[in-house]
């Protein structure tokens, strides 16, 4: 039996490190998009009106929360059990990514009608140091989807 590389993890459904590009991208465009869902979304209001704000829970932005980790799981998973999960094909991957992608213009055309309906700009609402949930989790979904879009191109290639 030949000696095992040094630094390569191992187990019987294979390392992280060996699995597909498409996986790792994905994987970290979930977790940016994940992360991204606790910072505000959206503030209304400053100056002589109080300042409210959102973060994706209070909206249906939470979609893309819980999707994002449904993949990590779905990522993570063979490592633990030592298997390939039937769960972990292209058509999941797509699917979750989609719905987030939904959820997120859902989330953001809601906030818009509602700062239009308040006669606020939405540089203001959308700005970058006002919602930088809102803009990592754009970023993050970018991320996300180029990772999906190299899995549907490699029809689950491990």
């Amino acid at each position: 039996m030949p000696p095992r590389p040094i630094g390569k993890i191992k187990s019987s459904s294979g390392s992280l490190v060996w699995r597909s590009s498409g996986r790792r991208v994905s994987g970290i465009g979930a977790l940016i998009v994940a992360f991204a869902a606790v910072p505000a979304w959206w503030t209304l209001g400053g100056g002589t009106i109080p300042e409210i704000s959102g973060n994706a829970f209070d909206s249906p932005g939470a979609i893309g929360f819980f999707a994002a980790l449904a993949v990590l799981g779905i990522l993570v998973a063979p490592e633990a059990v030592g298997a390939d999960l039937p769960i972990d094909r292209w058509p999941v991957h797509l699917t979750l990514v989609t719905a987030t992608t939904i959820a997120f213009i859902v989330a953001t055309t809601g906030t818009a009608v509602s700062a239009v309906g308040s006669n606020t700009p939405l540089s203001l609402v959308f700005g970058i140091t006002r919602a930088p949930g809102l803009w990592l989790t754009l970023l993050g979904l970018g991320v996300w989807i180029s990772g999906v879009a190299l899995i549907v191109d490699a029809r689950d290639d491990r």
